[in-house]
């Protein structure tokens, strides 16, 4: 039996044109950071099938780009990792609390 995951849709046959095309869009408006991010997010949640689902060749070459993407981001190794999780780790209870004022100001966002 194949799992449910998370955000499956978005790396659907149909789905990731859609990711593509919004990083497209975003390279296009100047933001740049911003699409690398959501290709980085893109990329994890793909990861997280090929792990689950995947030969130890697509593993291994997930690996391979995650390191090239992690060199491209300037993440050096492991302490870098840390150290960038870190600082998303800060931030993430004031992204919560805005999220959530969004969401009792627009109801039907949790629907």
């Amino acid at each position: 039996m194949t799992p449910a995951y998370e955000f499956a849709a978005d790396i659907s046959d149909h789905g990731h044109l859609g990711a593509i095309d919004d990083a497209a869009r975003l390279i296009q408006a100047g933001q740049h950071r911003e699409a690398v991010f959501w290709l980085g997010v893109c990329f994890a949640r793909c990861w997280c099938v090929i792990d689950e689902q995947g030969t130890r060749a697509e593993k291994t070459m997930v690996e391979r780009r995650t390191l090239r993407l992690l060199d491209t981001l300037q993440v050096d190794g492991s302490e870098g990792i840390r150290q960038k999780y870190a600082a998303v780790d800060h931030v993430l209870p004031a992204v919560w609390h805005n999220a959530m004022a969004i969401a009792r100001e627009h109801p039907s966002i949790l629907e």
